[in-house]
């Protein structure tokens, strides 16, 4: 299992609520308008995500975070809509 500091882990939390509600990824500056920070420090943590292979996205476009698999032990189990 890939180990995540408390923020990387708040950050992926984050990820995986914002595109479950929004279907689409945030901003770099909607995730530093949501933990305080500057959105060159939200970059970093994105950097150190994809770095660890849980996401992936494209350089210079905006909103292209795609989460690694569904099946990844960190995602949040699918709980189903009746």
């Amino acid at each position: 299992m890939i180990e995540l500091t408390t923020k990387q882990q708040a950050v992926y939390d984050f990820l995986v609520d914002y595109i479950a509600h929004y279907g689409y990824s945030p901003t770099y500056k909607d995730i530093g308008e949501r933990f305080e920070i500057i959105p060159t420090s939200a970059r970093k943590h994105i950097m150190a995500l994809e770095a660890k292979g849980i996401l992936s996205r494209t350089e210079g476009t905006a909103r292209s975070i795609v989460m690694g698999n569904k099946s990844f032990p960190l995602a949040k189990p699918e709980v189903p809509v009746e």
